[in-house]
């Protein structure tokens, strides 16, 4: 494969030179073998392979006749999570010998017990007869062919240059010289090729820099990009294309800016996004849209951000995405003003979900969403979840709260929703911080707590029904118990300004000591006997009985 990868790949191993000087009857040479000489060993990775060098400075042999030999140790080890396949070469080579034949070479497959923790040493694939030292100057000739190695496996090498004694006067190879660097490539032609994208933070930084001037100031290259799509023509030199590929990837991706627009080009119609996708397309405040048909994301695990602040795009069609390993979705869709629509996909998978932070905040434009197939079991925040949403009416019936320990702000200043569905089994037994957890829900009337709402183990409850004053239409509360908080909780401001909330035997909203005492009145309301704002759920005669034990 002649492309960049392969250039990259092509790395350094060992040095070797070879020389002859004047002798009377023989001709002689000086060999030298030279690693790195700052180090004990040299380890140079590339892709999935990494060549060892495993022995270090310089192994000369000086004035030498022919039989004598120099000899180098190196090893290749796979530091990847799959298996793959590797050539050895010899590249760059230099070789003047009049008769060829007089330099030969061997390598052979060895092993060096205890040398090498952490890696399971295993036989290589050369051990090989004589042979002839390559001479196709300044190429490279192949010495090892498509070696398969594991995960975690080394495989050592010694390689052998011999200046070979062939019973003839060898004085025609005199002055002559031979050089060569031995070099290893990840060899793909067998394996499946994919193409795996930068991590989500650096290609926004890489798309956004492509779209103006390095001079100015990062923050204003985003205007100029309106929207990302994948191009099935390669770019020319004239398009002045940038490389955004993974370290995991076997395939070239080109992206480059053009009108307004960002391409992204690979010779695989499919591309893989890395485990970490957050901000990938985040703060672009002109992006109207972006394709993201062609991209796999079934190795993802963060999507942090990964459209966050994008305040122009109305529609994000998320149909194909696997997100079957996420466990981090904090922010994906916040303050993305404009957005009306986000399609999720059959495999939108949100099991593994563990943060759901702000994924809806500000979504000012969004009126429906559907969430009956989010998966919430293993989620343990939702603060600022669905907070300054435009969503109209929020049914969260489905959702598995069992987990979750903060729901700080996450259905505050809702503008737009006029009915909230938490559902009977709406659990808040182990959440810790409802702050201002039902703040500003403007048109909502009757808010249902279910039957597995708590506050018992919340540190902070302040304003949690908290209105604007005049702006609140929270009419009735139901439960079917007493809110009871602990005794150290901050409950400062919990029903503020919840100016026309009746309770269900008719206690009205009373205006003294609101900021410190309301939440006294986070109780079922018993009339005069206990007022309370709260509105029993229960049937007529269950009501009845619940407040007879205040008789």
């Amino acid at each position: 494969m002649k492309n960049k990868y392969v250039k990259i790949l092509i790395i350094i191993a060992a040095f070797l030179v070879l020389s002859l000087v004047t002798s009377a009857s023989y001709a002689y040479f000086v060999a030298n073998v030279q690693g790195n000489e700052n180090s004990n060993n040299t380890v140079i990775t590339t892709g999935d392979v990494s060549l060892y060098v495993a022995d270090d400075g310089v192994v000369r042999l000086s004035n030498a006749y022919p039989t004598q030999y120099v000899e180098k140790v190196f090893g290749i080890t796979n530091i990847g999570s799959a298996t793959t396949t590797y050539n050895v070469y010899l590249s760059n080579i230099i070789n003047t010998f009049a008769d060829k034949n007089d330099l030969v070479y061997t390598i052979r497959s060895i092993r060096a017990p205890g040398m090498y923790q952490g890696l399971t040493q295993v036989d290589g694939c050369a051990n090989s007869n004589e042979r002839v030292v390559p001479s196709i100057v300044g190429e490279e000739s192949n010495i090892i062919s498509s070696c398969q190695i594991n995960p975690g496996e080394l495989q050592l090498y010694v390689l052998t240059i011999t200046f070979k004694d062939d019973g003839t006067n060898q004085d025609d190879n005199k002055g002559k010289k031979f050089a060569a660097l031995v070099s290893v490539n990840d060899y793909y032609d067998n394996l499946e090729q994919t193409a795996t994208i930068e991590t989500g933070l650096d290609l926004n930084r890489d798309l956004r820099m492509l779209a103006g001037d390095p001079i100015t100031n990062i923050e204003e290259y985003d205007e100029n990009i309106q929207r990302i799509e994948f191009s099935s023509t390669a770019p020319t030199e004239e398009d002045k294309f940038i490389y955004v590929e993974g370290g995991d990837t076997t395939t070239d991706i080109k992206a480059w800016f053009k009108n307004g627009t960002i391409y992204i080009y690979s010779s695989e119609d499919t591309i893989y996004l890395p485990s970490d996708s957050s901000h990938m397309f985040a703060g672009m405040k002109n992006l109207t849209y972006v394709d993201l048909s062609h991209f796999d994301t079934s190795n993802v695990t963060k999507m942090v951000g990964m459209f966050k602040n994008d305040k122009s795009i109305t529609s994000i069609d998320l149909t194909n995405f696997d997100t079957s390993n996420v466990t981090d979705m904090e922010g994906i869709f916040a303050g993305c003003g404009n957005v009306e629509h986000i399609y999720f996909g059959e495999n939108f998978n949100t099991s593994n979900v563990e943060n759901m932070r702000s994924v809806f905040q500000n979504t000012y434009a969004l009126r429906e969403v559907d969430l009956s197939h989010f998966d919430t079991s293993k989620v343990t925040s939702m603060a600022w979840m669905f907070c300054a949403s435009g969503i109209v009416s929020l049914d969260l019936s489905s959702f598995d709260t069992s987990n979750v320990t903060s729901m700080r702000l996450m259905i505050a200043n809702m503008d737009r929703v006029s009915s909230i569905n938490l559902g009977e089994n709406f659990d808040t037994s182990k959440v810790t911080d409802m702050f201002h957890m039902f703040r500003n829900i403007r048109y909502v009337t009757t808010l249902d707590l279910g039957n597995k709402f708590s506050v018992e183990k919340a540190d902070d409850v302040s304003g949690m029904f908290m209105q604007e004053a005049n702006q609140t239409a929270l009419v009735t509360i139901k439960s079917n118990k007493d809110l009871v908080f602990k005794n150290d909780a901050l409950n400062d401001k919990v029903f503020y300004k919840t100016t026309v909330i009746v309770g269900g035997k008719g206690t009205v909203y009373k205006t003294n000591n609101e900021s410190t005492n309301g939440y006294k009145y986070a109780v079922i309301d018993c009339g005069t006997k206990r007022p309370g704002y709260l509105t029993y759920s229960g049937t007529a005669e269950e009501y009845e009985q619940f407040c007879s034990q205040f008789d």
